[in-house]
């Protein structure tokens, strides 16, 4: 009985976890890359004799990549959002509901922290370090975005469009 019981429960965490990263989403983030590299930048490529730049694992993992900071970033914004959602969303808070502040703080970290090493990586296997930079500065433009910049109409649209756009550029 108690098989099915933590079953249950981690289905349930598991439900509300994609809830929280935007699964969706997420989703029109890898069909956008995947869209991208394959019936756009690689058929140019290869007509013109040419070599793509990333394997198929290097792609594979710059996808991850930006698939645990996006995640991340949208954790992060439900962060600092918590005091407004209460009020205005209490039927869909997922933290401080379903995961506790301190929860949600620890996936935040441990999806950052996955995603610059795995970037740091792949930035060794360029031969890029700028890579792993670039990463990094998108780690914080989207907690500074979260935490300021969406609070004034122009910048923070213009840090969000900027950073959509860059993470179809990235491919």
């Amino acid at each position: 009985m108690d098989d099915r019981r933590s079953f249950s429960m981690v289905n349930i965490m598991l439900k509300y976890y994609f809830k929280l990263i935007r699964y969706p989403n997420l989703l029109m983030l890898i069909l956008s890359q995947c869209l991208i590299r394959y019936f756009l930048i690689k058929p140019i490529v290869e007509s013109n004799g040419g070599q793509m730049a990333l394997s198929d694992f290097n792609f594979f993992l710059l996808v991850m990549i930006t698939l645990l900071i996006s995640g991340a970033g949208y954790i992060i914004n439900d962060y600092f959002d918590l005091e407004g959602d209460k009020i205005n969303k209490p039927l869909k808070l997922i933290i401080g509901h379903h995961f506790s502040v301190e929860q949600s703080r620890m996936i935040y970290f441990v999806m950052n922290l996955t995603a610059l090493a795995a970037g740091s990586y792949l930035s060794v296997q360029l031969g890029l370090w700028q890579l792993a930079v670039i990463f990094l500065i998108i780690v914080l433009m989207l907690w500074y975005y979260s935490a300021r910049y969406k609070r004034m109409m122009f910048w923070g649209n213009f840090v969000v469009s900027s950073l959509t756009a860059f993470s179809l550029f990235i491919v």
